[in-house]
């Protein structure tokens, strides 16, 4: 028995227009997926890591305590204190998306430093 083609219902030019009025949506769902901004989390090595640099750094004992204080703004640069037994001492730093830089200060240009500098 010879096989029956089946004829697809949607025609070329169909498809095209499906194409088009999908496309708009396809582009929302993974282009807004594409850009929301997933950062890393501050892993127990990245914890040591900085543990390690700050106690050479500083001068300090290398039993330091890492505390995770969240992201700055919509940004992945995370704000660390570093905790000194002895002597007693706390520091807070800025650990860049990376993990690779921190920083003493982390400035805003989005920010107006003007204002900033009136306040305080």
């Amino acid at each position: 028995m010879p096989s029956v083609r089946r004829r697809s219902r949607v025609t070329r030019g169909g498809r095209a227009s499906a194409i088009f009025i999908l496309a708009p949506w396809l582009i929302a769902l993974f282009g807004l997926r594409g850009m929301a901004q997933e950062c890393a989390q501050l892993t127990p090595a990245t914890r040591a890591n900085v543990a390690a640099y700050v106690a050479a750094r500083y001068g300090l004992a290398p039993d330091l305590r890492i505390e995770d204080r969240g992201t700055i703004g919509s940004s992945c640069f995370r704000r660390v204190d570093v905790l000194a037994a002895a002597p007693r001492e706390t520091l807070r730093l800025f650990l860049s998306p990376d993990a690779r830089f921190l920083s003493e200060t982390l400035l805003d240009m989005a920010s107006d430093p003007l204002a900033r500098n009136a306040s305080g």
